[in-house]
């Protein structure tokens, strides 16, 4: 299973990026959206791993993890897109303790590579990608969505901890399935 550690938005927050997106004629059919099962901000990406091999990493990390002691409050807000011109993508911003979460997810890696595990610490950005432009994607359809997303807040919550993910490919697209939770104090 192709396994990666991520931070995933409360339910009802998800349920909200839904209904926003939903509520903006065009930006399904015009944008590569990330589907509702698979919005997650990506901390690391560990690979093609057994099950076997999921349960022993997340056995060697809960207490390396748990060590890390912060519960940063977080939340989602503001637009962020095509912030260069070979990034297509459009996401949410993290608001509130920022710092706090990216401590968090700056002591993920050490911690993995300490089990044999190599992460290129430099895939880790601080936005909620929620959507790609594409050759189809209009200037009145992206600026409704960029406009959207820069006047949405999302309730803040408690990081408590990060989601150890499994991919899953279903018929209408890909989804992460949460395989552990590692606790972050």
């Amino acid at each position: 299973m192709q396994v990666s550690v991520a931070i995933v938005p409360p339910e009802g927050v998800l349920n909200e990026i839904e209904a926003l997106v939903d509520g903006i004629p065009g930006v399904r059919a015009q944008l590569d959206m990330v589907p509702t099962g698979a919005l997650r901000l990506p901390l690391i990406g560990l690979g093609n791993l057994t099950r076997p091999d999921v349960d022993a990493l997340c056995e060697h990390l809960e207490e390396l993890v748990a060590e890390i002691g912060l519960t940063p409050r977080i939340g989602l807000a503001g637009a962020i897109a095509l912030e260069t011109p070979d990034d297509d993508t459009v996401s949410l911003g993290i608001a509130g303790d920022v710092d706090g979460m990216i401590t968090v997810a700056k002591a993920l890696p050490p911690m993995v590579s300490d089990f044999g595990f190599y992460v290129d610490r430099r895939r880790f950005a601080p936005k909620f990608t929620i959507g790609r432009v594409t050759p189809a994607t209009t200037l009145p359809v992206l600026q409704a969505l960029v406009d959207k997303l820069e006047g949405y807040r999302s309730r803040e919550w408690e990081l408590v901890g990060v989601d150890v993910l499994g991919r899953v490919h279903r018929d209408d697209g890909a989804i992460f399935e949460r395989v552990h939770v590692l606790y972050t104090s």
